[in-house]
């Protein structure tokens, strides 16, 4: 007996001690970027006004000649150092975007783009982008990436 309450006291004592998980805070950042070319085929104004800590109002342009896919994903990265990270995420989220396509030329407008708080959290002072995907309809696998840079200041 004395044995099997040494052993549950000496089980909880290793779980109690071990490597703690790591506490999310918002806007930190993870592993640097691993996008490292930038189209101009497309690209993403951001609108000074519409920026939060949670959200952004922002137009996204396809400026190339042709039409193109606009993916269901995006991702917000923090600039440290002149180099761009990845941000941390709470959890793990699955893609609740729809891909769109866009023709030559098309503009499209978005109020409260993001709504990033139960995935980034609010964030905090900092240089930011927001990176989208995109690709040619007969060449799925051929990707491209836009990004539109931003400021998060004392809001």
């Amino acid at each position: 007996m004395k044995k099997f309450i040494l052993l549950i006291l000496l089980t909880l004592f290793i779980t109690g001690c071990g490597p703690k998980k790591e506490e999310f805070v918002p806007g930190t950042i993870d592993d640097e970027t691993d996008i490292k070319e930038i189209s101009d085929i497309f690209t993403i104004a951001i609108d000074e006004e519409g920026i939060k800590r949670t959200r952004l109002d922002l137009t996204i342009t396809n400026n190339g000649d042709k039409d193109y896919y606009l993916e269901d994903w995006y991702r917000l990265e923090k600039k440290e150092d002149g180099k761009w990270y990845k941000l941390k995420t709470k959890h793990s989220f699955g893609s609740f975007l729809m891909s769109e396509l866009y023709s030559v030329g098309e503009s499209k407008i978005f109020s409260d783009f993001g709504g990033w708080e139960p995935i980034y959290g609010e964030l905090p002072n900092g240089e930011y982008r927001i990176i989208r995907g995109f690709y040619e309809p007969e060449k799925e696998d051929v990707k491209y990436y836009a990004a539109g840079e931003f400021s998060i200041k004392e809001i």
